[in-house]
């Protein structure tokens, strides 16, 4: 979570804000409830720093901006691909999500960039199913 969220864009705060506290218990109030048993531990993190340049409940090193690839078009696949046996033609599974929206599953990983759907294309071929056959960790054959 970046510092200062929910007013992560707000440029005229320099600190630790209680205006951003505040928005951020008023606007995600089930998350900032749930935060908010482990308050006092997340407080005591970097003490030259939480409460002072970034609140309890912010990332203690967010100064990064790829939080914003989060909500960009983006190539995704799950970690584990289980392929059974009668449709290893449908391997590998990789999609190209142009909805901009936030995959929370945390099994799932991404990729932005440029040309993604170049990549995407040779990452569902027949070539992009010999490199992961040879380079990706095969876990069983899905089964009988």
């Amino acid at each position: 979570m970046p510092w200062h969220f929910p007013l992560h864009e707000d440029t005229s705060i320099k600190g630790a804000s209680n205006k951003a506290e505040d928005a951020f218990r008023v606007e995600y109030s089930a998350i900032y409830r749930y935060l908010l048993q482990f308050k006092e531990g997340l407080s005591k993190r970097n003490k030259a720093e939480t409460g002072i340049r970034y609140e309890w409940y912010a990332l203690q090193r967010w100064g990064a901006n790829y939080w914003e690839d989060f909500f960009r078009p983006k190539i995704v696949w799950a970690e584990t691909m289980r392929i059974h046996r009668k449709t290893q033609s449908r391997f590998p599974r990789f999609c190209f999500d142009n909805s901009c929206d936030y995959i929370t599953d945390k099994t799932c990983f991404f990729a932005t960039g440029d040309d993604l759907k170049i990549i995407l294309s040779i990452l569902n071929s027949k070539l992009g199913k010999y490199l992961c056959s040879k380079y990706v960790s095969i876990l069983d054959s899905g089964g009988t």
